[in-house]
């Protein structure tokens, strides 16, 4: 299909007029005819006629279509091909972490979807395709998504540059649905399974009789007293721990004998506090350092923005940094008491700490003193069918329709007709001079 990239430069068109009138103008002067006498020639009625005719009809047309051609060369002409060689049905999405169960659930619908042509994809960051017999040999249950589902549809939206049925398969933990509801220009159908691990009550394998005694003290962060409360509850709720707490605004209230001591202030860390294990905010000058929290002996990582710049003592365990190798949280041993220092805020202006869902997790590890390498909690909790759908928008501005093209540029094939046009011109101009000259 021709395209012109510049259409305005047709008005060049409108100068095919030009030799028109030229060659109406040059008309051919009468010829004389000599007699001997004019005596014996009748005297008639003089009448006077002018017959505009078009004269040297081949030469008009190449003048004319030179101009037409070098009218097109200024609009940049391209041809615009289709890229679509194969309609294509659709796209099957699975999370390659949790194929392995949710193919076998859903294998009669996957299977009928992928023989009436559908493409397989993964359900991962870049959504990469390949033959579904593939998958099902491979069987790639050991790769971790690091986005929420919610954030992969999103992506998803945005990649997809044509409309095409999409159908995405997953399970329907709530843990994977993280983040804002997304709204898409895509409706896909999304179907979901509860897999087995949901209803077995495996959460109460986790229940810890001893108990602990926590005090909460800070002076202003009383948001950041808000976040570890919670997390606290949650780990409480989660372990069946006997789980003491207590919210301090004043140092002299602090309890004795406590396991544990968050010390949310930014005043100066007081000498022989009784408790265990002190966690208390990192003094020093506040820098925006926009990187990510990494867990030692773990792949978990957590965007950072605002840290707090200090000097490390000597003999310091660093067991969290950022992408820099910057200290986060880091751990020390003074009389008896592990000290955490901690180079951020439990606030989500500092990190995105508080709102991960693994957060209670990061806290119940501390507490437990369980390494970074088990991380997360089971957290089994569904989210229902309805409440996991995305928004639908009927239109998203910039989505391409179904069909796709690419332009290639032909300017260069018009400069060669125009050459020609010009030479044939020039051709037909000389042969009709040296026949009027002959004449």
């Amino acid at each position: 299909m021709l395209q012109l990239l510049q259409p305005s430069w047709l008005f060049v068109l409108a100068g095919i007029s030009i030799p028109v009138i030229i060659h109406l103008w040059n008309q051919r002067p009468g010829r004389i005819l000599k007699v001997g006498s004019i005596s014996l020639i009748p005297e008639e009625t003089k009448e006077y006629k002018r017959n505009l005719q078009l004269s040297d009809l081949l030469l008009l047309l190449f003048r004319c279509l030179l101009i037409g051609a070098l009218a097109f060369v200024l609009s940049d002409p391209a041809w615009k091909k289709s890229t679509v060689t194969t309609k294509q049905k659709g796209w099957i999405l699975i999370p390659a972490e949790n194929f392995n169960p949710i193919y076998s659930h859903f294998k009669t619908t996957i299977d009928s979807l992928y023989k009436a042509g559908f493409e397989f994809h993964y359900f991962d960051e870049g959504f990469t395709k390949e033959k579904l017999e593939d998958a099902i040999i491979r069987q790639p249950g050991s790769v971790k998504n690091s986005l929420s589902y919610w954030k992969l549809a999103e992506s998803l939206d945005a990649t997809l540059t044509v409309s095409l049925p999409i159908y995405i398969f997953t399970d329907n933990f709530l843990s994977h649905f993280s983040g804002n509801r997304p709204v898409l220009s895509i409706q896909p159908d999304w179907q979901v399974f509860t897999p087995a691990s949901a209803t077995t009550g495996k959460q109460t394998e986790n229940k810890d009789s001893s108990s602990i005694v926590i005090s909460l003290f800070t002076d202003k962060y009383s948001n950041d007293v808000s976040y570890i409360k919670a997390a606290i509850n949650a780990i409480q709720s989660f372990s069946k721990r006997d789980i003491s707490l207590a919210l301090i605004n004043d140092e002299k209230q602090i309890p004795s004998n406590q396991d544990w001591l968050f010390w949310l202030s930014d005043l100066p860390l007081k000498k022989n506090i009784p408790a265990k294990n002190i966690f208390h905010y990192a003094g020093g000058k506040v820098v925006a350092s926009p990187s990510v929290i990494i867990f030692r002996n773990s792949n978990t990582s957590l965007p950072l923005y605002k840290i707090t710049r200090d000097s490390l003592p000597n003999g310091n365990e660093v067991l969290w940094q950022d992408g820099f190798g910057n200290p986060v949280l880091s751990l020390s041993v003074q009389n008896e008491k592990n000290i955490y220092s901690f180079f951020s805020r439990f606030d989500p202006a500092w990190n995105e700490l508080v709102w991960n869902h693994n957060f209670p997790a990061i806290v119940y590890m501390l507490l437990s003193e369980k390494k970074a390498n088990n991380l997360s909690i089971n957290d089994n909790r569904i989210i229902d069918q309805n409440q996991l759908q995305p928004a639908y928008q009927v239109v998203q501005p910039g989505k391409k329709p179904i069909d796709q093209f690419e332009s290639k540029d032909i300017s260069g094939l018009f400069w060669i007709l125009v050459f020609l046009l010009f030479f044939a011109e020039r051709v037909i101009s000389f042969y009709n001079t040296k026949l009027k000259t002959n004449e």
